[in-house]
């Protein structure tokens, strides 16, 4: 069921029109929305993830300490998505066969509806994905914070369009692209879900970040946009 809604997603974004990533595309020059990071598969310090505390599925509170001497893979969606979105997740949720024999990989998956997506309906999403607790957390939290964190920290926009979302039934909009942040909490790499190839590359370089030294590269991130 779930390759048969691919296929129907992938007709709607080959069509004349445009679709969810060419929308996103569009949104990254205004509204706040930080530019859409290139890919970079050097896994080069990119920037150094802000403090945060959000909260997860089961409403406790999650802070960026939290996942410091982790590796962690971030994820956009939420829950009542209807196009791209879904598969985007289907990607990240086949994600996890391959993640779940390294126990120092998790992946956090961060709405971007907050106003709908709470701790309870967090559960009921990540329960129907059979998402391990322990290992794929659900994040939400106050809208400014949040957003914050998505756009400056992860660098990747996210933004609400009234007439695209009329028009595509998608509520808030975001990047497709999954974010890479080692274990000091610096993101390294960006990695688009859509395509194989990448997420193939993605948890290459996963394998590679847990090659690394647990203190990690010497060289300081940059703590704004490159």
């Amino acid at each position: 069921m779930v390759a048969s809604w691919i296929m129907k997603s992938r007709n709607r974004r080959a069509a004349p029109g445009g679709g969810l990533i060419l929308s996103v595309l569009m949104l990254t020059g205004g509204g706040g929305c930080a530019k859409e990071p290139t890919p970079d598969h050097g896994l080069r310090a990119i920037r150094k993830v802000d403090p945060f505390v959000l909260t997860e599925r089961s409403g406790r509170e999650v802070s960026l300490g939290d996942l410091l001497g982790e590796i962690w893979v971030v994820h956009l969606f939420f829950s009542s998505c209807s196009t791209d979105c879904q598969e985007v997740t289907a990607v990240v949720q086949g994600l996890q066969e391959k993640l779940r024999p390294l126990a120092a990989v998790r992946t956090v998956s961060f709405t971007c509806d907050p106003g709908t997506d709470d701790p309870a309906a967090l559960r009921r999403y990540a329960d129907a994905l059979g998402a391990d607790p322990e290992r794929w957390w659900f994040v939400t939290g106050e809208r400014k914070a949040l957003f914050d964190t998505i756009r400056f920290s992860f660098l990747l926009p996210s933004a609400r369009n009234t007439q695209e979302r009329a028009r595509l039934l998608a509520g808030p909009l975001h990047s497709d692209r999954l974010a890479l942040v080692d274990r000091r909490g610096v993101v390294r790499g960006y990695f688009n879900a859509l395509a194989p190839a990448e997420t193939d590359r993605l948890f290459e370089a996963i394998q590679r970040l847990l090659a690394e030294p647990a203190e990690g590269r010497t060289n300081p991130a940059p703590t704004t946009q490159p």
